[in-house]
Parts: C-alpha cells; structure tokens; sequence
C-alpha cells in the first residue's frame, strides 16, 4: 500500500479516537500494560474495584494454591502436638479405683460348748477378775435393844527392842494415850529387828493381832494412834514395843441402843440385789481390760450388810460391802475358737480377714451352774447362744500388690483368688488406659460390707 494512503489512515484514526474520547468523557492513556484499563471521569463510568488492580498485578494461581496447603498442614500438626500434650498430661494422672464388696455371712449357736483355761497353750485364755465395792445407806432404825458390848478393833506389834523373838501372852493389856485399856485376844510372838548391811538402817519385826476394849460402852469405839504395853511401863521396851491400830476399834455400846431390825434388814437386801448390784457390775465393766470381754453370766455376786449396828440416834448408816467375782475371756482367742467351730475347713489365710464385731452379745452359761468363780479357777466349760456375724476383710495391702501392672482384661481371676471378695469394680483414669498403674500409691481400694 503506498506510504502516503498508510498515514492518512493513521491521522485519521487518531482524530475519531480523539472525537469520542470527548463526547464520552474518557481519556486514553497512553500504550502501557494497563492501557485498555478506562479511568473514571463521571461518577456514570464504572469504576475499577482495588481486587480488579489486585487480579491484574497477582501472581499466578499456582503460587496461592501451595501458601494454603502449607497453612492447613500447620494448623493439623498443631492440633496433632496438643492432642498429644494433652494425652501425656492425662497419662500422668493415671488411677485405679476399684471398689470390693466384702462377704459376710450368719452362723446361729445353740448351747455350743466351749472350754477356757488359764495356760498359755491354751485355744481360749481367760482371767479372773474381783472387784469388791463398798457403801452407805441411811436408814431409820426403829428397834431397840438393851446391851452391854465391848468393843474390838485390830492393831499390830512393833519390836525395835531386840534382835531376838518377844512372845507377847493373850490377855496382855495395853493402853492408849488417854488412858483407856485394851486386852489382847491371842498369844503372839513378835520378830526381832532387823538392820541393812550397807545402809545401817534398822527394821522393826512386826504381828497383826485383834484387841477387846477392857469395859463395855462407846466410850472406847475410836482409832487410838500409838498403844503401849502397860507391864513394860518404865522400863526400855516400853518405847521399843508398841503396837498402832490398823482398823478402827468399834462395836461397844452399853444401855437402850438402836439395832438393825428385820424390816429394815430386808429393805437393805433388795437395794443390794438391785442399785448396789447394779453399780457393782458398771464398776466392774470399766474396768475391763481391752482385748477382753465380761459376759452377764460370767461373775458370783455377793454382798454383807453390817447388822452388828448399835446407835444412840434411830438415823444410821448402815455399810453394805459386796463384791464382783468373775471371768474375762480373750476376746480374739474367743472369735478364733467360733470361726474354727463353724468354719472347720478354714484356711489360715481367710481365717486372718474374718472378723466377728458382736459376739459380745452372745448369750453366756456356764455348763456348771453351781460354779463357784474365785481366783484358784483354772479351767471353765461355757455354752453360747445367739447369732454371729462373720464379716471377711479382704487384705487390701496384698490386693494392691497383686494388681499393680495388671490389664483389666486379667483382674477377675486374682479377685477369685480371695475367697472374702464377692464382686469388684474397676475404674481406670484416664479412660483409655487398659492396665492398672505399676505405681501401687496410684491404686486405691475401698471395702463395702
């Protein structure tokens, strides 16, 4: 084409560009990479958005498609490490509760017989135990009686005059520091003094013996310090034998005094049989040691009441003194006998985790009704009567022991293994774990009856 027709058509070109550039408000740019792109000039004139320049400058898809894959991957190994943090933490938590119901069953005895004894061999060891007690009661006395009594008391001799025996006769007569005289009721023979080697220091032979006032009256009832032998006044044995009163001196009384009558006497024989009797046995019942057991049947009760009262005034006291015979039995002795006599087979393992916490209330008899209990008692047959409850206490010490490290999957056969377990239920924490922990302060048992 000749080159003067190609210019024109440029020229031309040029202008028409120029013409409707003017009539709809554009501008061309010049030829750059975004030349194509139209500028606003009107708010009429579609306006290109940031993400429009943002797409025109991207790089290519390929590029943004490899940044998410490597953001995802992130966030799973993140998710990944936590969830192992987590399951670490737990594991360190580990436990094992496991709860055991204990057996227990119930064995009735009827007139079952038993036999205790004092030697050391013996399946039952028993005790005697003797509590006496003493007290007062105040009683109106309303009769009377005429009497003329001496009274008596005891005291013992004291020999610091020599080495050697002093025979003291009966109907010796010896006098108290007011005056009053006493007469010995027996021949006595006094033991001479004795002195320590290495000390030096002397002591004195002494006798016990019973003194009768010389007249009757209350004159002489009292607790006179010191008495001396009256035929060794003024001489040197009269401060080298003397005798001091060991009960009080009583019982005289001369003219109307007031006595214990039979009424009274039976009043005072149902308070022994009940109140006194009763205190007597509460006494006694403390003071049972621990490890032993005091049946209701298993004592001798008995009781005096001082009818040699004498009262100027019909208002007494009248002393009652008892006492509280009886035999203790070894309560563990008594609870091993029981089981091997319900349970003949027993193992001496199982035998160890029975127990039985109310035998104390069995019913207690002697085989011999007649027995009279005193402290030369050396062997006793009894009959009990009533329930026992045997109680199993799995050891829960060799339990733990025997489970440390287990799988769940294996625990059922060691439970079997103690014949006190009726059922057991296991749980782990964390939930996930299958093996009960090998650190056996993570195990916890608790029995259930």
């Amino acid at each position: 084409m000749p080159k003067k027709i190609i210019e024109d058509i440029k020229i031309k070109k040029v202008k028409i560009n120029e013409i409707l550039a003017k009539d709809i408000n554009f501008d061309v740019k010049p030829s750059t990479p975004e030349s194509n792109i139209l500028i606003k000039k009107s708010d009429n004139i579609y306006t290109p958005k940031f993400d429009d320049k943002k797409r025109l400058h991207s790089t290519p898809q390929i590029k943004t498609g490899r940044k998410s894959s490597i953001k995802s991957l992130t966030i799973i190994l993140l998710i990944i490490l936590v969830l192992v943090s987590i399951y670490s933490i737990l594991n360190m938590f580990i436990r094992a509760n496991i709860e055991v119901v204990a057996k227990h069953q119930s064995f009735s005895l009827s007139n079952k017989e038993y036999v205790t004894s004092k030697s050391l061999d013996s399946s039952i060891h028993f005790e005697n135990m003797i509590v006496p007690t003493e007290n007062t009661k105040d009683t109106i006395l309303t009769q009377t009686q005429d009497v003329s009594i001496k009274a008596k008391g005891n005291i013992t001799l004291f020999n610091e005059y020599s080495t050697k025996d002093q025979k003291i006769p009966a109907g010796t007569f010896l006098a108290d520091t007011s005056g009053k005289t006493y007469i010995t009721d027996s021949s006595v023979t006094i033991p001479g003094y004795k002195t320590d080697k290495i000390t030096k220091e002397t002591t004195p032979g002494t006798v016990d013996l019973s003194i009768t006032a010389f007249l009757p009256g209350e004159n002489y009832n009292g607790t006179p310090s010191n008495l001396t032998i009256t035929s060794f006044k003024g001489t040197t044995k009269a401060k080298k034998i003397y005798a001091k009163t060991t009960t009080p001196i009583s019982g005289g009384a001369q003219g109307i005094v007031y006595v214990l009558g039979d009424e009274e006497k039976a009043n005072l024989s149902k308070y022994a049989e009940s109140t006194f009797k009763d205190d007597l046995i509460k006494k006694a019942e403390a003071l049972v040691p621990k490890g032993y057991i005091l049946y209701p049947n298993a004592y001798d009760f008995s009781y005096n009441i001082n009818d040699d009262i004498l009262s100027q005034d019909p208002k007494a006291k009248i002393t009652i003194s008892g006492s509280l015979s009886s035999i203790i039995l070894k309560e563990d002795d008594l609870s091993t006998a029981i089981i091997k006599s319900l349970l003949p087979n027993i193992s001496d393992s199982e035998l160890a985790e029975i127990k039985t916490p109310d035998i104390s209330n069995l019913v207690f008899n002697f085989t011999n009704q007649d027995l009279i209990i005193n402290k030369d008692l050396k062997s006793v047959s009894f009959n009990l009567t009533g329930t026992a409850n045997f109680i199993w206490n799995p050891s829960i010490e060799n339990l733990k022991t025997n489970l440390m490290g287990i799988s769940k999957n294996n625990i059922l056969p060691i439970f079997k293994q103690d014949p006190g377990i009726v059922t057991a239920s296991v749980n782990i924490f964390p939930p996930w774990q299958t093996y009960i922990p090998f650190d056996i302060s993570k195990i916890s048992i608790t029995t259930k009856q």
